[in-house]
């Protein structure tokens, strides 16, 4: 199995329709789709941010798909 890291960008774009990157997103998401996936604790914190900036509804729904996935890189 592959493992990704993912970024802010790619979770902003994944989740809000408007953005410019979203179908892009969303077809890596699907090519990749048997890999796990790899955030840090600061996107998170990031994209968290920006959701509600943005104003998307899904910054809660996202957590769940993170756990089907969950590899987090944690700093200390």
């Amino acid at each position: 199995m592959k493992t990704l890291f993912v970024d802010t960008s790619y979770w902003v774009a994944r989740s809000n329709r408007r953005d410019q990157w979203h179908q892009n997103a969303r077809a890596l998401g699907l090519q990749f789709s048997d890999a796990s996936l790899l955030t840090s604790e600061l996107v998170l914190v990031e994209y968290s941010t920006i959701s509600v900036l943005l104003g998307l509804k899904c910054a809660g729904g996202w957590l769940l798909l993170l756990k089907k996935f969950w590899k987090i890189l944690r700093f200390k």
